[in-house]
């Protein structure tokens, strides 16, 4: 016979053939009339299930479906095993070695972990509902599909691992580094985020609208398309290098975040709070701004269309940046400064440039009806086929 190990094939020691001949007869005995079982002096020699299988492990490392709830595994050395679909809950596997182990389908409901090497496990699918895994090393560890319900991962080292569908509610990961990891499909109910770092991470589709803090965390470089931040408090993060293309960012609070070359092309910012955020060569391109605030924000380089309604760009900075063909009916530019703007044939009808510095700008062929230049001298601006103003303020 053969014992398997992933898709290797392993060798069955007599050892091992021993044990699970023990393994079958206590069963059998177990369950036959106690009269019998006294006749076979099982009382005083009982066989107990439980006690071979933690022997078969300690000498074979294959112990696949074992029973091992509440056992003391403390400082074992397991690295490879294979213990897929084995019952560890409630064991302690303090200071154990499990690394590159196979957990498959395990049950490690509240297994403590604490000191636990389990640096590339293979966890798809376990149980490890409320474990204690503080400060663990799951460094590319395989977590697809896993449950860590309210499970303690604060400041573990995630880096690189495959957490794809797992279940994250309730679970504390402040502190945690899950640079490189793969999250996508993942559940964050009331999950604590404080001070995680997701750089380069796939988060693609994930919806952060119950995460219970995100303060500190970061983003850098991250892969956000399409997820859900909407109304979410993202004040002062880095998510500089970040792809949030058709992310939902509705009533967010990005005040002061920084978000230069950012790809942001068809992501929802209304009513979104932008205010003195760096968004530094950055594209906007066909964006959704309306009622979003910009106040004091850095817009230098950025490629913005889109629907910018009623957007607030008071005292922003925008310098070569892009809003060509952008509908910006009722937006406000108090006292920012635009230099080298590009507004051909945009809808500026209504604008407010109160106080603002208009310097070489582009306003050819602009709707400028309605629009407050009060204060602007537009001297050196292009006005050409400018439609519907009246600009007193043009000094020769």
């Amino acid at each position: 016979m053969n014992a398997y190990r992933g898709d290797t094939a392993l060798p069955m020691s007599a050892d091992t053939r021993l044990y699970n001949l023990f393994y079958f007869l206590s069963h059998v005995i177990m369950k036959l009339p106690s009269s019998i079982c006294v006749m076979l002096l099982c009382v005083s020699h009982p066989l107990v299930a439980g006690d071979l299988e933690l022997k078969q492990l300690r000498d074979t490392r294959h112990c696949p479906g074992c029973d091992l709830s509440d056992a003391d595994l403390r400082g074992m050395q397991l690295s490879q095993a294979n213990l897929r679909q084995a019952d560890l809950s409630g064991a302690d596997l303090q200071g154990a070695d499990i690394s590159q182990a196979i957990l498959y389908k395990a049950n490690l409901q509240n297994a403590d972990l604490t000191g636990t090497k389990m640096s590339g496990a293979s966890l798809g699918r376990a149980d490890l509902t409320g474990a204690n895994l503080t400060g663990q090393l799951l460094a590319k560890a395989r977590l697809s599909r896993a449950n860590l319900s309210n499970a303690d991962l604060s400041g573990a080292d995630l880096r690189g691992a495959n957490l794809q569908g797992v279940n994250l509610t309730g679970t504390d990961l402040s502190g945690a580094d899950l640079t490189g990891v793969y999250l996508s499909g993942a559940t964050l109910n009331e999950t604590n985020l404080q001070n995680v770092q997701f750089d380069s991470a796939d988060l693609h589709g994930l919806n952060f609208t119950q995460v219970k803090n995100m303060s500190g965390v970061g983003f850098r470089d991250s892969d956000l398309r399409k997820a859900n931040l909407a109304g979410v408090d993202l004040r002062g993060l880095d998510m500089s290098g970040a792809r949030l293309l058709g992310a939902n960012l509705t009533g967010t609070n990005l005040q002061d975040s920084i978000l230069n070359k950012t790809d942001m092309k068809k992501a929802i910012f209304i009513k979104a709070d932008l205010s003195g955020a760096d968004l530094r060569d950055s594209q906007l391109i066909g964006v959704k701004l309306t009622g979003a605030e910009l106040r004091n924000a850095n817009l230098v380089g950025v490629e913005l269309s889109g629907n910018l309604i009623d957007t607030d760009f008071s005292g922003a900075s925008l310098i070569r940046t892009s809003l060509a063909g952008a509908n910006l009916k009722g937006a406000s530019f108090r006292t920012a400064r635009l230099e080298m703007v590009d507004l051909q044939s945009t809808n500026l009808y209504g604008v407010d440039f109160t106080n603002a510095v208009l310097s070489r700008c582009n306003l050819r062929k602009a709707n400028l009806r309605n629009a407050n230049f009060t204060g602007v001298d537009l001297t050196g601006n292009l006005l050409e086929d400018a439609v519907g103003a009246s600009l007193p303020n043009i000094k020769p």
